[in-house]
């Protein structure tokens, strides 16, 4: 479902699993933004197994948390380093309407690099 802190493309369209209950998913881990996550693999079972970067390799990620994830955008307004909606790819942006360079999607939030709390 996730790989080196973005959607899997493939799984993500196939998958049968909300976005809302995956983020929750996530939040139950302690899990602020998907750039923190190695790999996530949804399991037979219906569960999820994630493995997480160490401090050092926390990459920017799309936010899970509802207030940072609400604030989505079609227009970057200051430049920074934002995350596609769609499949979680960080890229530093100038303001203007940009397009994913990875999914060709438009909609944009800020990412963050928190450290994940254990």
């Amino acid at each position: 479902m996730i790989e080196e802190g973005k959607f899997s493309l493939g799984a993500r369209k196939d998958h049968t699993f909300a976005r809302d209950e995956f983020f929750s998913e996530m939040r139950q881990e302690s899990i602020e933004h998907v750039g923190q996550i190695k790999v996530a693999i949804l399991e037979t079972t219906g569960n999820i197994s994630f493995y997480y970067y160490e401090d050092e390799d926390v990459k920017y990620g799309l936010p899970v948390l509802p207030k940072p994830y609400q604030k989505k955008m079609n227009e970057i307004k200051n430049e920074g380093i934002y995350a596609c909606t769609y499949c979680g790819n960080p890229e530093k942006l100038q303001p203007g309407n940009h397009t994913c360079s990875r999914c060709n999607e438009e909609e944009w939030v800020k990412a963050i690099n928190t450290l994940r709390l254990t």
